[in-house]
């Protein structure tokens, strides 16, 4: 039997977690070494979980709240793009070496792609400025959008986020009165399970002409996006995001370059389902 090197995520919580799946799945597709699980590790063992995970002959970890941020000082290197957002999602162990990675941006540009949806000279609004804000407001960048401004209810911290990358912030009131913007996306975690039954904005912000995007993938049709499907317009879920990253992250611990087109739909349908018998 061929050993196979272990791969994780670590977080808090972590229970739910659809990435075992997701790695797994690629793993015996392309008949790589690996085996991934899920591993709950809190703030005050995060150094001892890195240490730990090197001495154990990890290929490679997932980064999850709360520590995409306080994991960088304990690696040896950080890639451009977790340094230019100030959070690592993957780490790459390689010959006692520790490399810091964000896949999350261009997983979230590949999950824009898929389904025809477009950034570049459009206005764009971001909702929340969190960590996840700051790696879509990048993304968003990076995709050439016209205008990016960003909305949060609590609107000195849409501010220092504007003033760290050179965007806008709008104050909350004004956007829900007079809602802007070619597309919209919601980075805040509300709706998640189990609130399913919340929105990050009112009902009345939703237009028909206008993209929204969530970024929470479970469930899969948040509330936010049921408002926007009733107002006639485009949505896109996070579970491309998900699946998009995840498939960045595989490839950058095996050298293997995946088919995106050909693994979407299944995973897709995998963790959907997996997401809807929780």
């Amino acid at each position: 039997m061929r050993f196979k090197k272990p791969l994780g995520v670590i977080g808090t919580p972590i229970s739910h977690s659809l990435s075992p799946l997701l790695h797994n799945y690629l793993a015996n597709e392309y008949e790589l070494p690996f085996q991934y699980s899920a591993y709950h590790v809190d703030k005050i063992s995060l150094e001892d979980a890195i240490s730990g995970a090197r001495a154990l002959g990890f290929r490679g970890l997932n980064v999850t709240v709360p520590h995409k941020k306080n994991i960088m000082p304990f690696l040896d290197e950080i890639d451009e793009f977790a340094l230019k957002t100030g959070a690592v999602n993957t780490v790459l162990f390689e010959d006692e070496f520790t490399t810091g990675y964000n896949t999350d941006i261009f997983g979230f540009l590949d999950s824009l792609a898929i389904e025809s949806v477009d950034l570049s000279g459009k206005n764009v609004i971001v909702l929340g400025a969190g960590g996840a804000a700051h790696a879509i407001v990048f993304a968003a960048k990076n995709a050439g959008a016209r205008t990016i401004n960003i909305v949060n209810r609590t609107h000195e911290k849409a501010v220092d986020l504007a003033q760290k990358t050179g965007c806008e912030a709008i104050n909350f009131s004004k956007f829900t009165e007079t809602p802007t913007g070619d597309v919209v996306i919601n980075t805040t975690s509300v709706g998640m399970y189990p609130e399913v039954t919340k929105c990050p904005v009112p009902q009345s912000v939703f237009r028909e002409k206008c993209v929204y995007v969530d970024i929470v993938y479970n469930p899969g049709l948040t509330q936010f996006l049921k408002f926007a499907h009733d107002s006639g317009a485009k949505i896109v879920s996070g579970i491309g995001m998900l699946i998009f990253q995840g498939i960045m992250a595989m490839e950058i611990w095996s050298g293997v370059k995946i088919d995106r087109q050909k693994h979407f739909e299944p995973l897709k349908k995998l963790l959907v389902n997996a997401i809807e018998n929780q």
